[in-house]
């Protein structure tokens, strides 16, 4: 498809409120990647705003200053929900762990497909992206959680804009507010802590000791087998993680380690080791083979035990 030099239209548009109304060719990628020419119409401004027709030609013509460059790039006119459907997740979810996949899913669905999921992805720019950004703030979403959403939407757009799909990448141009003062935790008192353990139920009981006694997350916690724990040395090492019932590495080197066992911690695990131990059983096993979950853990067992 040849491109040429292109003047646009201008006229009017309104009875009592007058508008200047630009038309204008623009070549677009359509959604399997044909290049393709759609016509545009384009609000320049109310007549208020541009009295004379001279002033809405030289708007219009520095509006087409970019299609007519020669370094012109032609954008997509795929929506977002289906460059992130087609493209984006078929080509992101095999490389990432579960935990991500399970982030960036809730992300899509939740935020970014009811806001821009039917939107061409050439008409997401920075003043959309900025004032999406913000209501979120406003709405009461945490600031911790709104910036971990604008690097997931800036991730998804850097990958449109290297297909060549958008000029640049929107996202990337907004900016972010700086994090205001965290609010203190109240800090809880030893014995109400140990108050709180001794009231588990087992085997959150020993499970949630463990936590205390090795500053293991859940997910370490949950992964650890009998293979990685020796009770002579004292010695406990992690080499997994499990979230949402999905064992993995865990996220970074410096997270696989070792780490001394105290005597109390020795006491809890080797009263939890079965007589026949096979190296691959989860110290978390119950009787019957299954492991505890986070959510057992965390949920069902300490929290009504924390409201009272």
């Amino acid at each position: 498809m040849t491109r040429k030099f292109q003047h646009g239209s201008l006229f009017r548009r309104g009875k009592k409120k007058q508008k200047w109304v630009a038309r204008y060719s623009q070549d677009v990628i359509g959604p399997r990647g044909e290049l393709r020419r759609i016509r545009r119409a384009e609000v320049l401004g109310s007549v208020v705003e541009i009295p004379t027709r001279r002033e809405a030609e030289q708007l219009l013509a520095e509006r087409l200053r970019e299609f007519n460059s020669r370094d012109y790039r032609p954008s997509s006119s795929q929506t977002l929900r289906e460059f992130v459907e087609n493209c984006w997740l078929p080509e992101v979810l095999p490389t990432v762990k579960h935990s991500t996949k399970k982030h960036y899913q809730y992300f899509l669905r939740v935020h970014l497909y009811p806001t821009f999921g039917n939107t061409q992805l050439r008409l997401i720019n920075r003043n959309a992206v900025q004032n999406f950004l913000s209501s979120k703030l406003q709405s009461g979403l945490s600031w911790r959680t709104t910036k971990s959403l604008r690097t997931t939407f800036g991730t998804l757009m850097a990958a449109a804009e290297s297909a060549e799909l958008i000029p640049s990448n929107p996202v990337r141009k907004t900016r972010f507010p700086r994090r205001g003062p965290i609010k203190q935790k109240a800090e809880i008192a030893p014995d109400k802590i140990q108050e709180l353990l001794n009231a588990l139920p087992e085997p959150s009981h020993s499970l949630a000791w463990l936590l205390v006694l090795t500053g293991l997350r859940i997910g370490e916690l949950l992964a650890l087998r009998w293979r990685n724990i020796d009770l002579e040395r004292g010695t406990l090492r992690v080499t997994e993680s499990v979230y949402d019932g999905h064992f993995d590495v865990p996220k970074t080197q410096r997270s696989r380690r070792s780490l001394p066992l105290c005597a109390m911690a020795i006491r809890i695990l080797a009263a939890r080791k079965p007589a026949v131990t096979n190296p691959e059983a989860l110290v978390s096993a119950a009787r019957e083979g299954n492991h505890s979950t986070g959510t057992t853990l965390a949920g069902d067992s300490s929290k009504p035990l924390a409201r009272s």
